[in-house]
């Protein structure tokens, strides 16, 4: 019986501490009596444990900081962790840089988007002359000579180019290596702006799934009911294999080719060695990159105007068919010109930290809108690939 009081003591000592640690968890302060330093000391105990094995996880914008941090590659005083009343350690908020840092890690931002541009913009010009143009160029020829076989003596002059079929003319084959170029351009921005989701799929099916979604989002630009060389020229089930192939292709060749370019393309810095290599790397970055940003601004300033005519179109539509499609259309020029890059810059975490700093909602600087835009980007999708099919149709009827 002897040791049934220390058994009630301990019980109530251990009941005392739980509401101690009770009311912390409240964030309120424990109920002890100054003078008991046996429970004080228990209690220091409990919180020193809890805080090695528990410690709170960062908040939301705790990212954010820690990406504006090192971008401006600054060291703030005051910044790190305190403790609150029930022992969780919390992080401190980050002390804003000075100006002039922010206006360095703009410029940083700059250069690494011009030099982004320019990687972007040269393996797109070379995949788009290899297969758009030449395999363009391919396309044509074996489309002729299938109608050359098919009619002989008959004389027919494309609808899209003006060229009679079956005849090689320099003047053409430099036109098309020129469009190739030109959508191999636009091709390229898009590779820049669907990184972060091709990356997930790794080197070996990045560039497949690259083609086959600008087959997807952008085949109807040339595989269209609304051409007939389509249907009057050659066999048309072997000109839409042929003319899809064309994008299938251009992905796994762009991808390639961006990832030699950026390989060997230099920063755009100061300090290194001044090589030749490196000098010219660094002018192209400033040429190409540089006109590269009008054309992108202007199309931030007209992408309103553009999606306004989109919907134009769709409420003029006189049946449900054209209708379907302008809203296709403009679900699609919605999610490129404007949605692809907010989500671009939303998951890259330097951009998004700018983006916080200048009060942009926390929902889209912390990646949530770029969450929600791959429903976007899926709906477009499918929709590109319902007026796709709908012309492959109307094309092979």
């Amino acid at each position: 019986m002897s040791g049934r009081p220390d058994h009630d003591a301990q019980r109530e000592l251990e009941t005392r501490l739980d509401a101690a640690l009770d009311a912390l968890n409240a964030e309120q302060p424990p109920r002890i009596e100054p003078d008991d330093a046996e429970l004080w000391e228990l209690l220091d105990t409990a919180c020193l444990v809890r805080r090695l094995r528990e410690p709170a996880l960062p908040d939301d914008t705790f990212p954010q900081r820690i990406a504006a941090a090192l971008a401006t590659q600054l060291a703030p005083p005051g910044a790190g962790a305190h403790y609150s009343p029930n022992g969780r350690a919390e992080m401190t908020h980050l002390t804003p840089p000075p100006r002039w840092r922010r206006a360095r890690a703009a410029l940083a931002l700059l250069a690494a988007l011009m030099r982004s541009l320019t990687v972007v913009i040269l393996a797109g010009m070379v995949a788009g002359i290899v297969a758009g143009g030449v395999g363009g160029r391919i396309a044509m020829y074996v489309a002729g000579q299938i109608f050359v076989r098919e009619h002989p003596g008959e004389v027919a002059i494309t609808e899209s180019s003006g060229q009679v079929v079956g005849t090689f003319s320099w003047g053409g084959t430099v036109d098309l290596l020129f469009e190739g170029m030109f959508y191999g351009i636009i091709g390229g921005l898009l590779l820049l702006l669907l990184k972060p989701w091709l990356s997930r799929y790794g080197r070996r099916y990045a560039g497949l799934l690259f083609g086959l979604l600008l087959l997807a989002g952008a085949g109807t630009t040339v595989i269209s009911s609304d051409n007939p060389d389509f249907a009057r020229i050659g066999f048309p089930v072997l000109n839409v294999l042929m003319f899809a192939a064309i994008f299938v292709a251009f992905g796994p060749l762009v991808v390639a080719v961006e990832r030699r370019v950026d390989r060997r393309m230099p920063e755009l810095r100061l300090g290194g060695p001044w090589r030749p290599a490196r000098l010219l790397g660094m002018l192209a970055v400033l040429v190409i990159g540089g006109l590269a940003l009008l054309p992108l601004t202007m199309l931030v300033i007209a992408a309103p105007i553009q999606a306004g005519h989109f919907a134009i179109e769709m409420v003029r539509a006189e049946d449900l068919r054209d209708a379907l499609t302008h809203a296709a259309g403009l679900l699609i020029f919605l999610t490129l010109a404007i949605g692809l890059p907010l989500a671009r810059a939303a998951r890259t975490p330097r951009l998004a930290a700018h983006l916080a700093r200048y009060r942009i909602p926390a929902a889209f600087a912390s990646g949530r809108y770029a969450t929600a835009f791959d429903i976007l980007l899926l709906l477009s999708l499918l929709a590109g690939g319902a007026l796709l099919l709908s012309g492959v149709i109307d094309i092979v009827a």
